[in-house]
């Protein structure tokens, strides 16, 4: 079992993910808007690999039995937003 100060700094690093992947989309929209589609495209793919990190050390956590209500509903939001963001444009 790993222990909950490394559980609390993954965790840490999952919000950290999912932000920056929502920050990336909010550029891409803000390029895409102007009509810089270049621009758009590039952010929109950085916020696709961010997003891929967080749920790469959300798998990291589930794979050693960390399942705790708290970080699921937490995660859960978090992604929910980002992909339907992600995915609407």
């Amino acid at each position: 079992m790993l222990e909950r100060e490394i559980v609390t700094l993954i965790n840490s690093q999952i919000t950290k993910e999912f932000y920056s992947a929502y920050l990336y989309l909010d550029f891409s929209n803000y390029y895409e808007i102007r009509g810089l589609t270049g621009f758009a495209s590039w952010f929109k793919i950085q916020a696709k690999e961010e997003l891929d990190h967080g749920l790469i050390f959300s798998k990291y956590l589930i794979d050693r039995g960390i399942c705790k209500d708290e970080f699921f509903s937490f995660c859960y939001c978090c992604f929910q937003c980002v992909i339907i963001s992600l995915w609407e444009i």
